[in-house]
């Protein structure tokens, strides 16, 4: 809540063609809402912890183009300090498919942020990174590493944020910790060594009679407290 300030409004969002990176247009989105996050249950509420999420939509037309597309939109900076990663910019990204695509499509949805975001040192806690897709879509997850920014104009390769010594995408909490996930479930099961701000950052992608058609991407900061209950 006391971190880089978002935006009213999402400007200049880009929409690149999946497979050339040609430009195809631009988008603005604005912010629907904000909401601040309870964190904790009956057992323990985590003091000094604050998550807003903000919420913006906005409309763009599309041709068919079998190639699909991909959308990408990049902010200045992270919050931080942070423990596992450089200070950075970062970037929101999405893969869609072609907007022709037999039986249409909508983009795999994450579960919103949970309510035990956070993680208690020297425990071991499973987060949920899992997706819902209304078209029954199949789904496989995967710990990336998190982006930072895109090249010229917006496309891929993107640039992966910097880890810091000691942490890398193999050991993404850092020495005497640990952070799997499962590809079935998207569910990480992860147990941090050190207090501290961490960034996670989890793909998702959809296949379709085992051919991929889309991928979305959720980029988080999770705290490590040291949790009295």
């Amino acid at each position: 809540c006391s971190g880089i300030s978002a935006p009213a409004t999402i400007n200049s969002a880009r929409v690149l063609d999946n497979v050339t990176n040609a430009s195809v247009t631009t988008f603005t989105a604005n912010k629907d809402s904000t909401v601040t996050i309870t964190f904790g249950d009956d057992c323990y509420v985590p003091p000094g912890l604050c998550v807003e999420e903000h919420y913006y939509s906005g409309t763009v037309t599309l041709p068919n183009n079998p190639n699909g597309y991909y959308v990408t939109w990049t902010t200045c900076c992270r919050n931080g300090p942070l423990v596992n990663v450089a200070s950075s910019g970062n970037l929101l990204y999405a893969q869609i498919p072609d907007p022709a695509l037999a039986g249409g499509n909508s983009s795999p949805e994450f579960v919103p942020y949970p309510r035990d975001g956070y993680f208690c040192i020297g425990n071991v806690k499973q987060i949920d990174f899992s997706c819902s897709d209304t078209d029954g879509d199949s789904l496989r997850y995967s710990l990336i590493n998190p982006f930072n920014a895109t090249s010229g104009g917006g496309t891929r390769p993107f640039t992966l944020t910097a880890f810091n010594a000691g942490f890398n995408i193999l050991n993404i909490l850092g020495p005497g910790s640990m952070c799997t996930i499962n590809p079935a479930t998207g569910f990480v099961t992860a147990r941090p060594a050190q207090l501290g701000l961490y960034v996670v950052a989890v793909k998702c992608e959809e296949f379709r009679g085992g051919v991929k058609i889309g991928e979305v991407v959720r980029d988080i900061q999770y705290s490590a407290l040291n949790c009295n209950y």
